[in-house]
């Protein structure tokens, strides 16, 4: 192979054209105008194919997911655990419980893919330019047009969370300001049931030390939170509760670096901000953090016990009791056998079995030893004593026995800031707040009719992000199906 050199004058000219090409601007060409081509590349002839759209949609199965972002629902690791937990011991409340179909994920202020009742929830459009229709009949809505091979009953079938004293399910609350778990009334409301919405709930609303509970319908329904802290800058950083001129960005939702700073009532300098993004993980919204003025004293239920240690007892000399009474009131009904041995548990045993019915009274044994324990409303009351089915038997003690231990209880006085309001849509209501952005509501507020039909339109067009995708997609092509 052969070299030649080329002069220097040469090589300057070419390195200073290289120079000015990269500085100065290039020509534009105009491309001439194109109509995307009607016919798929399969279809086409073998003359020149026009240009086509080419459209990617993720398929993968977080599409089906109903929250969104990922942080928003149970996505993996920590994600989605946001929620109360059944450790209510104020004020350091644990904040790690699984968020499914509980207040926040039913928020539209956390879950973007949730109802929003700011939103108009068109019907997507088919590919011949028909819509797919408002959905106005309730009670078997499509759980996915696209697929439809599910049906719900929304009147009756929207998934929601109940709290309960016990397993039983026969005593539980809704939340409607998000306080459950917590202690209502001076009971334990900690047992989760996953339920539907319908019928008549009680539903809490307020604050732990000024609570309400209202006897409500329910159905349908969606939480909105209040702002609760105002911040001198969109990043949400510094922040404090009252709106002035220079904090006057709200702040319902902000993303903290620790579980503490989330939940204080003053988190420190720097500790939270507007996204969840980094170090910045543990969500700050309105009802984790409060002002505690007062703390509350739980009560303690008062107690008597008899022992009832049996002797001389035989096949004549039998005895049993007949009666278990407060001062002057029996609080059981019907007796217990007649024991004709010194058997003091078995008799123990069988008083405790006796029917106390709607006095609130419980009795326990505990080998020969019997223990009253009086409700709350009861205070300390009148001496416990027992009768005995004959007076010509044996002998175990029949009492009385006063009752202590009795404290009484103070409820707690706590400061919320902002708050999460649970609105139902029910039959009983025709009337619900309207958006400037609802413009199927004729009137100076949405119908139950209208309000019904856009949850429904929600459920079945937009409930996952796949049906979001669909629905926004034949929305967005739909002015050009006759061009293409």
């Amino acid at each position: 192979m052969k070299f030649r050199l080329i002069s220097k004058k040469l090589r300057d000219a070419l390195y200073l054209g290289l120079g000015w090409s990269l500085v100065l601007p290039m020509p534009v060409w105009s491309a001439p105008p194109f109509l995307p081509t009607a016919a798929p590349l399969a279809n086409s002839t073998t003359t020149t194919v026009l240009p086509n759209l080419m459209l990617l949609l993720d398929t993968s199965g977080s599409m089906g997911w109903n929250f969104l972002p990922d942080w928003a629902g149970n996505s993996g690791g920590n994600k989605g655990k946001y929620c109360r937990n059944v450790d209510i011991s104020y004020p350091s409340s644990v904040y790690n419980m699984d968020c499914t179909d509980q207040p926040l994920q039913q928020s539209p202020d956390f879950n973007g893919v949730y109802y929003n009742p700011a939103i108009t929830y068109k019907p997507p459009v088919k590919y011949d330019g028909n819509s797919y229709g408002n959905i106005t009949s309730w009670t078997a809505v499509s759980d996915d047009a696209f697929i439809g091979t599910t049906t719900s009953n929304l009147t009756t079938d929207t998934p929601d969370v109940q709290w309960c004293t016990d397993s039983t399910y026969t005593d539980c609350l809704v939340s409607g300001n998000y306080i459950l778990p917590n202690i209502v009334n001076f009971k334990s409301y900690t047992t989760m049931n996953v339920t539907t919405a319908s019928g008549i709930a009680n539903v809490v609303t307020g604050t732990p030390g000024n609570l309400t509970v209202t006897a409500k319908a329910i159905g349908p329904h969606y939480y909105s939170m209040s702002v609760g802290e105002y911040c001198d800058s969109d990043v949400l950083t510094n922040c404090q509760y009252a709106q002035t001129a220079t904090f006057s960005y709200p702040a319902k939702l902000r993303w903290c670096n620790s579980d503490v700073n989330a939940s204080a009532l003053t988190p420190a300098a720097n500790s939270c901000q507007k996204v969840n993004m980094g170090s910045f993980v543990y969500p700050r919204y309105p009802t984790r953090y409060f002002a505690r003025v007062a703390n509350g004293v739980q009560p303690k239920q008062a107690t008597a016990s008899i022992n009832v240690s049996m002797s001389g007892c035989s096949s004549s000399k039998q005895a049993g009791v007949t009666a278990v009474k407060v001062g002057t009131t029996t609080i059981t009904s019907g007796s217990t056998s007649n024991f004709n041995s010194n058997n003091g548990p078995g008799l123990a045993s069988a008083i405790a079995n006796l029917n106390t019915g709607s006095s609130g009274y419980t009795i326990s044994a505990n080998g020969s030893v019997i223990t009253v324990t009086a409700p709350i409303s009861a205070g300390n009351p009148g001496a416990l004593s027992l009768v005995k089915s004959t007076a010509n038997s044996c002998t175990f003690s029949t009492g009385p026995a006063n009752f202590s231990g009795y404290v009484a209880p103070v409820a707690e006085n706590d400061t919320y800031y902002g708050s999460m309001t649970r609105t139902d849509i029910v039959s009983t209501n025709n009337s619900y707040p309207k958006a400037d952005g609802r413009t199927d509501c004729t009137g100076a507020t949405c119908t139950y009719a209208q309000e019904m039909t856009n949850f429904a339109n929600w459920w079945t067009y937009y409930q996952t992000r796949m049906q979001t995708m669909k629905t926004s997609l034949s929305l967005a092509f739909s002015a050009y199906w006759s061009r293409l």
